[in-house]
């Protein structure tokens, strides 16, 4: 409660009083301090459900939301299995339980196995009036984890063997921030004691706190598996006289104090914990606890994109907005951009509290400063020096050192103009922070009023167009430098260019970029391409090109140029007018034209990030295919990896490649002595036992894709010193390196593989490719062997739509092809099963689509073992919850999925072990001759595989696995229909791999122009679509 952010980090006495915390900070790397926090109000009535709901009212619609039972985050920890207690100072007293803070209650207790405060456990001893020391609390805290413990000790299984340990949930109600603050004299507060010097004290009594909540759970062990979020529900200002925060607001009040201690070692992935760091130093917000706090436990934390839509509770602002409510973001997932803008409004407490009645607290806030409203008919702040109805500008950062500065200044013509950008900001460039209803909201609408009106908001936005073009011409120049100093030809127009240093222009400003000089040439590349791109599409936030921010009085400034567009086998050149203009024109558009590339045809590469990418510039046609920049994909060979990851992880580093027009080739280990055999996928056919023993053995890349370029300097790096690099990124830095080959020759190759794959995606490439309208899309597109029309649609289709259309791409591309010698053993395997599949066509390879013989039969995977489908598939209630009775999902659910026939199917079991299917067969149905089974209303004849296994010692067995592996993969993939997990690696990749483009000319209208025919998920629901390799 209460717990200042300015006073803790900025004061000198805020510092000295608190210096457990403050080590922490500077010496701990697993503790996040966020140093620029706001809270959306001062009064905990709209506060705390901000931190405990993730929802700050702006309607009151959106106080039924956020004061409704159930709401809280602890009921998300019940209810996913976790113990938990709640801790409170604060007695939880009448006035919460049926009072005026009544709706605070449930966010308090409720979904609690225990709760204690001092009027259920008389330890608690009162301090002062309203409650007791926060110290109080911890024993009582180490007593329920011993609690814990011995419940474990008493859970274990039959053997003896291990406690089934049950993860907690804390949560800590800490009120001797509050006032009357901490008063242990046991004297009553007088108005003439200093409430400064009080506060002081009581933040003393919160560092101590701190530091043994901690040394508890050292001592108990569980330190470093705990994470723990501290935050203040608003700031306060007791220097200016007592409850300020309930009249009035102030820079020490809207900066709340806020941490994350968070062990690197739970995190999924390092990008996590730099997030993290960055965002610290960012504009963050109250409401942000919550998303943060859900992505944490649900799994998701890192993983940007991800989102609730329509669902509660609150997790993204859009669907928060939608709710009537004011919402935060994941703090893990997302990149907090320096130019963020967060709202503060005290709905719920005027309209609840009579004594607040018409009291109306308003903030418009940035890293450095806030718009402030404040609105009282009754009295101005005396202490303050603000009046009945007026508009302020409030200070934060070095301002707040001072606890006697106001740090508030008049609403002058500048600091207009300041917030006018701000709503800029906010409106435009705020997608993902702000939801689009609150963009629209009266309360927007108030503060554009109070600064100028729309018109001079939209004549700001037409000058911060201009700077922006500005921006895009510098990293234009810097760009053609770069890309100079590394033998790429490029010819910037510097017409519109202003030779500003880069200093001159933060590239950091807008949040979106690292330093680029901290990192190689094709970061510093990658940096400025970004930055420019990102800018771009910032601006199309509310569908607003930068042609028709700025004028026509701008469009002359712009010079058309020719660009070809290759589809196949045809040459478009086009012409680029005013519309077409902010996709391919702009400067920086074409002093990077040159780095793009049109599908299988020859052309210079370049290393460049995929925001770069566009269509490739007149005259660079026809020159010879340059193996001088490479990506080397390095499959992960250990032991753990299977088949299906490994072909996922292939297929992802393929769409990078072909993103960044760049050649792919395989970089496979050395013989591996830990597989007998010397390679993970089994023994090695005599005859090709020159090919190397990993993922090349299996697949052989398309000329396309690798455009025939080998591993580069071969003679001065081996495969370690690949790996190497490939390991030694820094900050989130794609692996790089320039080498030298024996001709003397330089090539500069990105290096990929193993489990930092998929972090480098959602790093660099996944937001790219979801960007649209893009020409960069369109010759993707392309490049995977799109006719023209298609890349067109897919360059402007809709977002949902976007992964399964390259999806059904990838299926067509033949991407996939496997080696001749792993193909006639599969068509072997195929034929042993008596399957009416052509099996020349399988030996053949897989191009053309549907191998003969396929649609005549049905297939459905069943899988044993699996803990987690069986749980999932249970909690639908589909099967019996009755774990003795199934320990795997029956095979009658499988077949449930069938539509009552009375012709005879044919169908093909794909299992792991085909005993046990062939038993339940022979109790779950009747046999009625002519190889034909009985089930309810369908008859069925069942073939079987022979059952496999990857994990073998026996490199014999092993092999076989892997053939039938990829023989299952064949069938499933183009049988008639198919039944299945698809959420398994090997169900994501068929998934993939049955998709379809819908024939005939397609539009980006209403319809879905991608089919996924005769395809059920075993659940039921069909998982939503992923990334190709996902």
């Amino acid at each position: 409660e209460s717990l200042s952010g300015s006073i803790l980090l900025n004061t000198k006495k805020g510092k000295t009083s608190a210096p457990f915390f403050h080590d922490r900070m500077a010496n701990d790397p697993d503790m996040y301090v966020f140093e620029h926090h706001r809270t959306g109000s001062g009064n905990t009535i709209d506060a705390m459900p901000s931190l405990m709901t993730g929802c700050l009212p702006y309607t009151e619609k959106g106080m039924k939301y956020a004061h409704a039972k159930g709401r809280s985050i602890g009921y998300e920890f019940a209810e996913n299995g976790y113990s938990t207690a709640s801790f409170s100072s604060r007695t939880l007293d009448e006035d919460l339980i049926k009072g005026r803070y009544r709706m605070l209650y449930d966010m308090l207790a409720g979904s609690m196995d225990k709760v204690e405060d001092a009027t259920r456990n008389k330890r608690l001893k009162l301090d002062n009036s309203q409650g007791s020391s926060d110290g109080q609390m911890l024993p009582l805290f180490e007593e329920w984890l011993a609690e814990l413990a011995q419940q474990e000790g008493e859970e274990k299984n039959p053997t003896g063997e291990g406690a089934a340990k049950k993860p907690f949930y804390a949560q800590f109600y800490n009120f001797n921030q509050h006032y009357p603050y901490l008063d242990l004299s046991s004297k009553k507060m007088k108005r003439s004691d200093n409430l400064g010097d009080k506060y002081y004290g009581s933040l003393r009594a919160t560092d101590e706190f701190l530091k043994s909540l901690f040394d508890i759970l050292s001592r108990t062990g569980q330190l470093e598996n705990t994470i723990i979020v501290g935050s203040g529900d608003h700031g306060d200002d007791p220097f200016k006289y007592r409850y300020v925060r309930m009249q009035a607001l102030n820079s020490h009040i809207l900066h709340a104090a806020a941490y994350i201690y968070y062990p690197k070692h739970l995190m999924p992935h390092e990008g996590v914990a730099e997030r993290l760091r960055r965002n610290t130093q960012q504009l963050s917000y109250t409401l942000d606890m919550y998303p943060t706090i859900r992505s944490i436990l649900h799994g998701f934390n890192g993983a940007i994109g991800y989102n609730f839509e329509d669902q509660n509770p609150l997790s993204d602002p859009n669907t928060a907005a939608r709710r009537g409510c004011i919402g935060g973001v994941d703090l893990t997932s997302v990149d907090v951009p320096e130019d963020r803008v967060a709202l503060a409004i005290n709905l719920a407490s005027s309209l609840l509290v009579p004594s607040k009645a018409g009291l109306r607290l308003y903030a418009l806030m940035t890293k450095d400063s806030a718009l402030y409203h404040r609105e009282n008919p009754k009295r101005g702040h005396l202490q303050l020096k603000q009046g009945k109805n007026d508009e302020y500008v409030l200070q934060f950062g070095s301002c707040t050192k001072s606890t006697k500065s106001l740090c508030m200044i008049s609403l002058n013509a500048d600091m207009k103009d300041y917030f006018r950008r701000a709503v800029v900001s906010l409106r435009s460039g705020g997608r993902g922070f702000v939801g689009e209803e609150v963009k629209g909201s009266a309360l927007l609408k108030f503060f554009a009023d109070t600064i100028g009106g729309e018109k001079a908001i939209s004549k700001t936005k037409k000058s911060m167009a201009k700077e922006l073009s500005m921006a895009i011409s510098v990293a234009e120049v810097q760009a053609a430098d770069l890309a100079a100093d590394n033998g790429i030809a490029i010819e910037p127009s510097t017409e519109n260019s202003v030779p500003i240093s880069e200093e001159a222009v933060s590239l950091n400003g807008a949040g979106i970029l690292r330093d680029p000089s901290s990192e190689g040439s094709f970061s510093k590349v990658l940096g400025l391409i970004h930055y420019a791109q990102k800018k771009m599409n910032w601006w199309n936030g509310d569908d607003s090109s930068l042609h028709s921010m700025i004028g026509d009085d701008h469009a002359s400034d712009e010079h058309s140029v020719t660009m070809e567009h290759n589809g196949n086998d045809e040459n478009q050149a086009v012409e680029t007018t005013p519309d077409n203009a902010i996709a391919m024109a702009s400067p920086m558009k074409k002093a990077v034209a040159v780095l793009g590339e049109v599908p299988h045809q020859d052309a210079t590469q370049t290393l460049a990030d995929p925001s770069s990418q566009g269509s490739t510039t007149k005259g660079t046609m026809g020159e010879k295919p340059s193996c001088n920049n490479v990506l080397i994909f390095m499959p992960d060979m250990s032991v753990h990896p299977t088949i299906e990851s490994q072909l996922n992880n292939y297929i992802l580093t393929a769409m990078m490649a072909t993103l960044m027009n760049l050649p792919m080739v395989i970089l496979d280990s050395p013989p591996d002595d830990n597989f007998d055999g010397s390679s993970q996928f089994g023994c090695l056919k005599v005859g090709e036992n020159s090919m190397p023993p990993g993922l090349s053995y299996l697949v052989k890349p398309p000329k396309w894709l690798s455009r025939e370029c080998t591993v580069p300097c071969q003679k001065t790096h081996s495969y370690w010193d690949w790996d190497r690099i490939r390991q030694s990124s820094t900050a989130g830095g794609i692996p790089e390196t320039v080498c030298v080959n024996d001709d003397g020759r330089q090539s500069h190759a990105l290096v990929l593989g193993g489990g930092k794959t998929r972090f480098f995606f959602k790093r660099h490439f996944k937001d790219q490719m979801l960007q649209r309208p893009s020409p960069i899309a369109h010759d993707w597109a392309l490049r995977l062997g799109a006719k023209p029309q298609e890349a067109k649609v897919f360059s402007r289709l809709r977002r949902e739509w976007i992964w399964d259309y390259l999806g059904a791409l990838v299926a067509r591309s033949n991407l996939l092809h496997f080696q001749p010698w792993i193909l006639s053993d599969v068509g072997d395997y195929i034929h042993q099963s008596s399957l009416p599949a052509h099996v020349a066509s399988i030996r053949q390879g897989l191009d053309d689509g549907m191998v003969w013989g396929f649609d005549r039969f049905d297939a459905i995977q069943v899988r044993r073992g699996d803990k987690l489908l069986l749980s999932e598939i249970k909690a639908s209630q589909s099967i019996s919850q009755d774990s003795e009775t199934h320990n795997h999902i029956p095979l009658d659910y499988y077949l449930r999925h069938y539509k009552c026939s009375e012709e005879p199917r044919l169908v093909y079991i794909g299992t792991n072990d085909p005993n046990a299917v062939k038993e339940e067969i022979r109790s779950l149905g009747q046999y009625i001759g002519r190889g034909q089974t009985q089930v309810d209303c369908n008859k069925f004849k069942f073939r079987y595989t022979a059952g496999h296994s990857q994990g073998s010692s026996k490199c014999d067995e092993r092999y076989s696995g892997t053939v039938a592996s990829i023989a299952d993969f064949i069938i499933f993939s183009r049988v008639g229909s198919f039944v299945g997990d698809l959420d398994s690696d090997w169900g994501r990749l068929v998934r993939t791999y049955r998709l379809k483009l819908k024939k005939g000319k397609t539009n980006d209208g209403d319809e879905c122009p991608v089919l996924l025919p005769g395809t059920e998920e075993l659940s039921g629901d069909m998982p939503l679509a992923m990334v190709p390799g996902w």
